[in-house]
C-alpha cells in the first residue's frame, strides 16, 4: 500500500511517498529527492548533509555552497555556460542548470506525487510523477515540453549522490570498459578528454585516501542501467532508464574530500555537463520545436 502526504525535512517543505519497502521525501524546492531510505535495511541510500538545517539555493545560487547530497534534477545544463544558438544566443544557463533551485508545483495524491516546473530563460516545461511499479520499484516518468517553434539544445541529467562506504563500488552492466575523463581532482587520472579503464576506478577504496573523478561511460550502453554494491549486507541497489532517449551515463566518485565517500550516478540525455560542449562530441539531444520528450527512472533493488 503506497501513502503520501507532507512533511517537514530539516526545515524544509517536502512531500513523502512511502510503502513497505521504500520511503522517499522530496522538497518542493528543486522536486529534490533528499532522502531515499529502504525501510526493509534501515539504509539511507543517498548521501545526507551534516546539518539540522537543509540549505537550499535560489535561483541562479552557487551549488557548492549549498547542501549537496540527496538526488537533483540537472537541466537545461550541468556547468554554468551561455546558450550558443538564435534566438537564446547568449543567454546564460546557471551552474548545475534551472530547476535544482526553483520551487516546483508539486502535490500528493493517493498513490503519487506530481511536480512541475517552468523555464526561466529558456522556454520549457518539465513534469515529474513520482510511483511505485512495485513494492520493490520507484519509478520517475518525466515529460519536458518545449514552448517555443525553435529547436532547444540541452541536458538532462540526473545527479543522484549514493553514499559509499568502504569497498563499496559501482555496478556497470558487462561491455562498459573504458570511459572519458571529466575532470580529476588534482588531475590524479589525467585532464578533461583523457580515457579511463573503468575496471581499476569502480571501488570506492581505490590505492588514493582522496580523490574525486568524473567519466562518461564511451561506447552506445549495453543497456539502460547502473547501480552500487555495498559489500558490509551485501546490498546492491540499481538505477534503470530507457537508452532510447537517455542514452549516456556520467559517474562520479568521490572519497575523502568534502562529499566524503561518495558515487554520483548520472543518467543523461548528453554528455559532457553541457550542451555546447555535448554537441562538440556528437552526443547531445536537442528538443524539437513545440514537441515533447518523455522518459524515466526507477530505483530498485
Amino acid at each position: 500500500m503506497t501513502v503520501t502526504g507532507e512533511v517537514l525535512f530539516k526545515g524544509a517543505k517536502a512531500l513523502f511517498l512511502e510503502n513497505e519497502q521504500w520511503k522517499a521525501i522530496i522538497t518542493l524546492r528543486g522536486s529534490k529527492l533528499v532522502s531515499l531510505l529502504d525501510k526493509t535495511s534501515g539504509r539511507e541510500l543517498l548521501l545526507q548533509s551534516k546539518g539540522d538545517q537543509l540549505l537550499q539555493g535560489g535561483y541562479d545560487a552557487d551549488y557548492n555552497a549549498v547542501d549537496v547530497g540527496g538526488f537533483d534534477e540537472m537541466f537545461p545544463t550541468i556547468d554554468a555556460c551561455f546558450y550558443e544558438s538564435a534566438p537564446w544566443e547568449g543567454a546564460r544557463l546557471p551552474d548545475h542548470g534551472e530547476v535544482w533551485s526553483l520551487d516546483w508545483d508539486c502535490a500528493a495524491e493517493w498513490d503519487c506525487i506530481h511536480a512541475q516546473v517552468h523555464g526561466v530563460r529558456l522556454p520549457y516545461t518539465l513534469t515529474k510523477r513520482i510511483h511505485f511499479t512495485s513494492e520493490a520499484d520507484l519509478r520517475i516518468d518525466y515529460t519536458l515540453e518545449n514552448l517555443s517553434p525553435f529547436d532547444l539544445d540541452f541536458v538532462w541529467a540526473a545527479h543522484a549522490m549514493f553514499a559509499m562506504e568502504e569497498n563499496s563500488a559501482v555496478l556497470l552492466p558487462d561491455g562498459c570498459e573504458s570511459g572519458t575523463l571529466a575532470f580529476s581532482h588534482g588531475e590524479l587520472l589525467g585532464t578533461f578528454g583523457d580515457s579511463v579503464e573503468l575496471q581499476s576506478v569502480l571501488q570506492i577504496d581505490r590505492p588514493h585516501e582522496r580523490y574525486m573523478d568524473k567519466f562518461y561511460i564511451d561506447g552506445d550502453l549495453p543497456s539502460g542501467w547502473c547501480g552500487v554494491f555495498h559489500p558490509s549486507d551485501h546490498s546492491a541497489y540499481r538505477l534503470s532508464f530507457p537508452v532510447e532517449t537517455v542514452p549516456y551515463l556520467g559517474v562520479l566518485l568521490s572519497r575523502g574530500l568534502h562529499l566524503g565517500n561518495c558515487a554520483i550516478l548520472e543518467p543523461c540525455t548528453g554528455a559532457f555537463d553541457r550542451p555546447d560542449r555535448a554537441k562538440a562530441f556528437g552526443k547531445n539531444s536537442v528538443l524539437k520545436a513545440m514537441s515533447s520528450y518523455t522518459w524515466y527512472l526507477e530505483f530498485s533493488k
